[in-house]
């Protein structure tokens, strides 16, 4: 099995991509709980 070698740029934008899927679904959530969605 081949290791695959990640750069810190790339590990950082996965971590974004990780933060802002989970701040959307934080937000959509919220939206849907006080009835403004």
């Amino acid at each position: 099995m081949k290791h695959i070698e990640i750069t810190k740029e790339e590990h950082q934008h996965y971590l974004d991509e990780i933060a802002y899927c989970d701040m959307l679904r934080h937000w959509m959530e919220g939206e849907v709980n006080n009835g403004t969605y």
